[in-house]
């Protein structure tokens, strides 16, 4: 499966406004995810849809003729609308979720640079006509050159026609060098994990009196909705997920599944037979069927609805075979699986060590395996304090030390995929794309977890210090690393 997904239809449509204000824009884009930890997941699409899908309707975003894309200058409004729409609320978008933070732990700041320095300096000549495609091209060049600028909050009330037609007359973007972002050598210190206080931190990899010199600050976290697990909306290859009012009760009855609502099942099933089993018997044969399946095809909405109706019974029947069926699994019923391992980890449950050492550590490095740990650490750690975020009110799965340690061996083992990504047989680090992307996803997942204090910057020190010497010729670990440390050389957290 591939690591990244594209953003989905029902999703893209909402960025495709062009009256709308951005803020306005971002806020129903927020409304549509009910669950806001699938926000680290929808950023990744939104930013593989701008940067590999062709703009919505078929119009190329990085063509500058043709027939749809080559009105002039904003005038021919109509054939550009929806992919101007959705190119500059997309960006706004990545920007919007990340506001509360300095642009600097932004973690799609490379992304905005590379843009701006390929982009930045295009200029129409006089008399030249310029196509609408070259005109989007530029208006989401100074777009970002505000976002850099620290002036990201000036653009929400704009709309994105008002944006796209009247970009070059706005006092915005001036201000942005972007040397100061590519300059690692003069980079200053980022301070946005630091408090008065450093934090001593220990655990397995800490040396004697080794202190966090770049320790977390307490945010207010990504901007979301109200902390409920709702319903979520998966990408296009995602399986289908069930309907809205079966997620806003912890779990369903029998009538309730025998009465699914048609006019929410039926658009994201077409043509599904949804009729339900109308005795207890036949809902235990059905769940059986489901779990016996649940690694070699996508569920139907039924199966998934009595999964979740009764997650222990389902828990019983799920046997944990090794790692590459737990991720085959994972490949096909995401959801299916985050609720099946929640029931897994609960402390009286039998089978929780074996997830926790062996299956847990031993995912891919894939989209789909970071937003899982994502679900699990960010939780509440047992008998410690949670944080004051819209995770507060999750029932606590893991020890701090047993998050701490998951999160140990999973990265290193997610660096050594990198390091070896066509097994240990043929000990060469791939350059190709794939790495690539995959290096990018793996700093956004550590940047959130640094950002949101999972972890603190000394207990994953050695991970990311593999992580940047390991792969320093790819512009995200650099500017991981540099964010941690001030620029800093390898070596403890003193500098030494």
């Amino acid at each position: 499966m591939a690591s990244f997904a594209q953003l989905p239809d029902e999703l893209r449509r909402l960025l495709e406004s062009v009256a709308t204000p951005f803020s306005s824009t971002a806020t129903k884009f927020l409304e549509a995810i009910p669950n806001p930890e699938h926000h680290f997941a929808r950023a990744c699409e939104i930013l593989i849809t701008l940067t590999t899908v062709n703009g919505p309707g078929g119009i190329a975003g990085g063509s500058s003729n043709g027939t749809t894309g080559g009105s002039s200058g904003g005038n021919d409004w109509r054939p550009m609308e929806k992919n101007i729409g959705f190119r500059l609320n997309a960006t706004f978008m990545l920007y919007w979720l990340y506001k509360e933070h300095d642009i600097h732990v932004n973690p799609f700041r490379s992304h905005f640079l590379e843009t701006c320095e390929a982009e930045k300096g295009r200029y129409v000549n006089t008399g030249e006509k310029e196509s609408a495609v070259e005109r989007l091209r530029r208006a989401r060049c100074k777009m970002l050159l505000a976002i850099l600028g620290g002036e990201g909050s000036k653009l929400s009330d704009l709309s994105a026609k008002d944006f796209y037609t009247n970009f070059e007359h706005l006092r915005l973007g001036e201000s942005a060098d972007l040397r100061t972002f590519s300059d690692e050598d003069e980079f200053p210190p980022i301070s946005a994990w630091a408090r008065p206080e450093p934090h001593q931190q220990t655990h397995h990899h800490s040396r004697t009196g080794g202190t966090n010199g770049y320790p977390r600050q307490r945010t207010t976290g990504t901007p979301s909705p109200a902390p409920v697990r709702g319903q979520p909306v998966f990408a296009q290859n995602y399986p289908a997920n069930f309907s809205s009012s079966s997620s806003s009760s912890p779990s369903l009855s029998s009538s309730a599944n025998r009465n699914p609502p048609a006019a929410e099942e039926t658009p994201t099933v077409p043509n599904a037979i949804l009729a339900p089993p109308s005795t207890a018997e036949e809902e235990e044969d059905i769940l059986k069927t489901a779990i016996e399946n649940v690694h070699l095809r996508h569920l139907t909405p039924t199966e998934r609805n009595i999964i979740r109706s009764n997650p222990s019974p389902a828990v019983n029947l799920y046997t944990i075979q090794d790692a590459e069926t737990y991720q085959k699994t994972l490949d096909l019923n995401p959801e299916t699986l985050y609720i099946l391992t929640v029931e897994l980890l609960t402390p009286s449950s039998a089978k929780r060590d074996i997830l926790l050492t062996t299956i847990l550590p031993r995912l891919n490095l894939e989209l789909r395996s970071l937003d899982l740990i994502n679900h699990l650490v960010y939780r509440p750690a047992i008998n410690t304090p949670p944080l004051q975020n819209e995770y507060a009110t999750a029932t606590p799965l893991l020890t701090q030390e047993e998050r701490t340690r998951l999160l140990h061996v999973f990265t290193s083992n997610c660096i050594r995929q990198l390091e070896h990504p066509y097994g240990d047989e043929i000990p060469v680090r791939s350059k190709g794309p794939d790495v690539g992307r995959k290096v990018k996803l793996l700093c956004m997942f550590l940047t959130g977890l640094l950002t949101r204090e999972i972890v603190s910057v000394g207990e994953m020190y050695y991970e990311l210090q593999d992580l940047y010497m390991g792969f320093t010729g790819f512009r995200e670990a650099r500017e991981l690393w540099t964010n941690v440390t001030g620029g800093r050389g390898v070596g403890g957290l003193n500098g030494g």
